[in-house]
């Protein structure tokens, strides 16, 4: 079995978009569409380890050479994504791919490889890849009616949360503007420097939303209280599954609940328009409040693999809760707010 690195213009983006529409692997971070906001926004363009098959593609995974300043050169499945799963069928075609990824690892004298996968060795459990992460999932089923969901949640931390922000002057609305985008943007910033943590360019969010919003992949949704945006929500929609992607909101708003009354306003209308999942996002496994909060809107655990083809180094660096991400998150909490901006526009390329 041979794999080939190919381009999205040898394949074909029909092609493409029929491949992963139809395999039970793929997420929206397979898709060309997110793959073209990467690109546009940090220069780095996607090559896909491609199996042929009778009919078109038979397994491929989607992958990008990286440069990071504390890691060096890095091969990535795929860069600012959650995960992004080898969409193969067996244990031979996996083998293949990873193969291949080592191949070209070596050959261009690259530290690291990383494939992230999720669903991978759930759907095919013969596979015995080594591999690690300290990171979970979150996922809410909504094949239930809209009462016996809401009953499923914590009574006091999320039941009682959304009746309150519904007593409220808050009100949910879809943002549609580029007015709209920059008060979330305003609100992402804020977040992030609160937080602790760099913050993406706001080309990422205009170019997430020139190209992903117009075919209904992307949305947004605001909390206002009054004329006040308050807090907000970009959602991503793929197959049967929406996804909790960004979050933000202002700090002295929170005791209205404006999160909880957008998260309830995004389960309602995935229910009306038949998906099956909410994706609650990537969770660094050393936040037990972030875990403890997820778990109580009854969505269920589980973590990701993220697999090290060959002799691939596993860079400390790279996971959340060492001495230096550490330092770094109290010295982007003490910068002024257009400070936090900046860096990300310099710096964030680098953190893939």
């Amino acid at each position: 079995m041979i794999a080939a690195v190919k381009n999205i213009e040898q394949i074909g983006t029909e092609a493409w978009s029929r491949f992963i529409e139809s395999h039970p692997l793929s997420s929206v971070y397979h898709h060309a569409g997110w793959h073209r906001v990467i690109e546009k926004t940090y220069g780095y363009k996607a090559s896909y380890c491609v199996i042929d098959g009778k009919e078109g593609i038979g397994a491929a995974l989607p992958f990008v050479l990286t440069r990071s300043l504390p890691l060096g050169r890095r091969l990535v499945s795929y860069p600012y994504s959650d995960a992004c799963d080898p969409l193969v069928r067996d244990r031979g075609e996996m083998e293949a791919i990873a193969r291949k990824i080592d191949e070209i690892r070596v050959e261009r004298h690259i530290g690291s490889a990383e494939i992230r996968t999720y669903r991978l060795m759930e759907n095919l459990p013969d596979l015995a890849y080594p591999g690690k992460t300290s990171y979970c999932n979150y996922t809410l089923d909504l094949r239930r009616d809209g009462k016996l969901l809401f009953r499923s949640f914590h009574k006091d931390c999320v039941q009682r949360a959304i009746k309150k922000a519904q007593k409220s002057s808050v009100r949910v609305v879809e943002g549609r503007t580029a007015a709209d985008l920059m008060e979330f943007y305003r609100l992402h910033t804020a977040t992030r420097k609160r937080l602790g943590v760099p913050v993406q360019p706001f080309k990422f969010f205009r170019n997430l939303w020139e190209i992903l919003h117009p075919p209904g992949i992307a949305s947004l949704l605001l909390a206002r209280d009054g004329g006040t945006t308050i807090a907000g929500v970009v959602q991503l929609k793929f197959k049967d599954t929406v996804y909790y992607k960004f979050a933000a909101s202002e700090s002295r708003f929170l005791l209205k609940k404006p999160n909880h009354l957008i998260i309830w306003r995004m389960i309602e209308d995935a229910q009306k328009e038949g998906y099956r999942c909410l994706d609650f996002g990537r969770t660094f496994t050393g936040d037990s409040g972030l875990m403890q909060w997820k778990a109580r809107w009854g969505a269920e655990r589980k973590d990701f693999r993220y697999i090290y083809p060959g002799t691939s180094a596993i860079s400390r660096f790279s996971q959340e809760g060492n001495r230096t991400n550490a330092i770094l998150s109290g010295i982007l909490k003490r910068m002024p707010r257009f400070v936090v901006r900046a860096s990300g526009e310099l710096f964030y390329r680098y953190l893939a």
